[in-house]
């Protein structure tokens, strides 16, 4: 029996917004490794005071051809520029128009949302922004929100993740 449930994708358009990460590169045994990025970029946010503005998140940067390596951030969407170390890094979510759903379950389940999203988005004739290189896809704009991610701390077991693909200009219904 399954236990998630995808809502029904939409198109959504976004200005860009400003924000704070930790970059990183793992393979598929070393998602908790995410956890402690988490942790450290939740302790230098309290330690310098900066206004997180929304929900956790993954930017997934590029993943290889077979999965195994996927380079990504870890980061928060804050008020305004800030400037970074040399851990933390500071970054646009970039303006544009994002194919979107909500994914509620387990993280082990989040192919089933991302398949939906793809089949809709084939079915609506718009295209994701993804380029390929010799070694896998990279990606301008492809981003998990954790919806239940407390505003600081640690929950790597996130229920409601919201998926944002972004899409080419000029694909858009």
């Amino acid at each position: 029996m399954d236990h998630y449930s995808t809502h029904i994708p939409s198109l959504h358009t976004g200005c860009a917004q400003p924000y704070i990460s930790m970059a990183m590169i793992i393979g598929k045994a070393q998602w908790h490794l995410t956890a402690k990025a988490i942790h450290d970029l939740s302790a230098w946010i309290v330690q310098k005071k900066v206004k997180v503005t929304g929900s956790l998140f993954y930017r997934y940067r590029a993943v290889s051809n077979d999965h195994e390596m996927t380079e990504l951030e870890v980061g928060f969407p804050v008020s305004e520029k800030v400037d970074g170390d040399e851990r933390v890094t500071s970054g646009l979510i970039p303006q544009g128009t994002y194919a979107t759903t909500l994914h509620c379950g387990s993280r082990t389940d989040l192919h089933h949302s991302y398949r939906a999203l793809q089949l809709w988005s084939h079915e609506q004739g718009l295209q994701w922004m993804a380029k390929p290189t010799d070694k896998g896809t990279s990606w301008p704009g492809r981003f998990e929100f954790c919806l239940d991610q407390p505003a600081l701390g640690v929950n790597t077991d996130h229920k409601r993740i919201a998926i944002a693909i972004m899409v080419e200009p000029g694909t858009s219904i």
